[in-house]
């Protein structure tokens, strides 16, 4: 019961990933947004097709808004901020972590399935870790993800991997466009920090 009055009172729905999606890409100064994506980190050459792109996807979730059936299952507490410096392993790699600014959300389960699997890939993206890592991390997602999906009807599992695919989906979209808007600065590293994500 405590942890169920925490989930609902603690809530912060700016933080979920529809929420933030539909902030950033509005009807109104959405459009605005995406055609400045860039200006300060791409190269001239480079920016035009990257803006084509991004905004061809954003459309194109728009439009699938109404086609992601609403999930019956239950409905979890969810980590709203997941990325690499909010973990943090005190006992050692092979103990569980400890998880820090936690912003927690009582949602359906495929959100949190959809943050992990989308920050992980950018993470992969930005670190390139070199084709094993990255083999071992795919498989490692698919055995997760798999594991999620036990005790669930065929279609259930159809409907619950759309709701996953166009959540990280939004959520990797959202997490770009901010690296390439350039309104989230990461500030100089210090000795022994830690590498961070490409959301900061």
């Amino acid at each position: 019961m405590p942890v169920l009055l925490l989930a609902s009172a603690g809530a912060i729905a700016e933080r979920s990933i529809t929420g933030t999606f539909r902030r950033k890409f509005n009807r109104l100064s959405g459009p605005i947004y995406v055609q400045r994506l860039g200006v300060d980190r791409c190269a001239a050459d480079d920016r035009a097709e990257v803006v084509e792109a991004l905004r061809q996807v954003v459309v194109r979730l728009h439009r699938l808004r109404g086609r992601v059936l609403p999930q019956p299952h239950r409905r979890v507490l969810a980590y709203s901020d997941l990325k690499l410096e909010n973990v943090l392993f005190p006992d050692g790699p092979d103990q569980p972590p400890v998880f820090i600014d936690p912003g927690l959300l009582l949602a359906r389960t495929a959100v949190g399935v959809a943050k992990l699997i989308s920050r992980t890939m950018l993470t992969l993206a930005a670190s390139r870790p070199g084709p094993q890592t990255g083999k071992h991390v795919v498989h490692g997602i698919g055995v997760f993800t798999a594991g999620r999906m036990k005790g669930l009807s065929v279609q259930d599992r159809r409907d619950w991997l759309r709701d996953v695919l166009v959540l990280w989906l939004k959520d990797s979209v959202s997490i770009l466009t901010t690296h390439l808007s350039g309104t989230h600065r990461t500030a100089p590293a210090r000795p022994g920090d830690r590498p961070r994500g490409p959301w900061g």
